[in-house]
């Protein structure tokens, strides 16, 4: 592939470090935190060793937080959808596309940083919705680049309110020189996890929404 332009990596680099904060976001509603139960935190909800604790936790989560659930869904579809586009068009080298639709996501992501701070105000201690964020740790690659950096994926470690606006304008920044762009952009999947379409075990963000669906059913939350 050869060298790849420092605006390309940089672009598709903090991309993929969004995907990736998106794929924890997306299992929220059926996490259980540690301030809510004394267990491991930050683990689903028919993981925790005191079961009755935490379907009791699930129902008044339901009963007080159903629209903001549903709601949550629906960001995330249409997170997974944008990147589904986005893949589309890079590996058709459409790069206006890539700009509308990582423009379009990112305002949309900023709407679901305001959805989540009303999901605190709201429900105050009872909160169940997390700014979406990732700590440094799994790298982005391009495939047979010659680049020799390879950065950590890394969006919002703080998970506040404010770091992810933070992250949003980084990109922000960056798409206008990307757009401007006259190489063939890289043959690269954006997502950060690979989807193997293996349902719920699958750790994709495709797989994270799933799995929240299937542990939402469980409680009965669809009834």
């Amino acid at each position: 592939m050869g060298i790849v332009s420092k605006t390309d990596f940089k672009f598709l680099w903090r991309l993929s470090s969004l995907y990736e904060a998106l794929t924890h976001s997306a299992v929220d509603p059926v996490v259980i935190n540690k301030s809510e139960i004394k267990d491991f935190g930050g683990i689903y909800y028919d993981a925790c060793s005191d079961q009755i604790k935490a379907i009791k936790i699930m129902k008044n989560r339901i009963l007080s937080g159903k629209v903001d659930i549903m709601c949550h869904q629906k960001f995330h579809e249409f997170f997974l959808n944008s990147f589904y586009d986005i893949d589309e068009f890079i590996n058709t080298n459409k790069r206006t596309e890539v700009v509308d639709i990582a423009s379009l996501l990112c305002r949309r992501v900023m709407t679901y940083l305001e959805f989540v701070e009303q999901n605190h105000l709201r429900l105050g201690n009872n909160y169940f919705l997390d700014y979406p964020g990732c700590t440094p740790g799994n790298y982005f690659q391009i495939p047979n680049s010659s680049n020799k950096i390879i950065p950590q994926l890394e969006f919002n470690p703080s998970k506040t309110k404010k770091g992810g606006e933070i992250y949003l304008e980084k990109i922000n920044r960056v798409i206008s020189d990307f757009k401007l762009g006259k190489n063939k952009i890289p043959s690269v999947r954006v997502a950060s996890q690979e989807d193997t379409g293996e349902g719920i075990m699958d750790s994709s963000l495709r797989g994270r929404i799933e799995l929240n669906h299937e542990l939402l059913i469980r409680t009965g939350f669809y009834q």
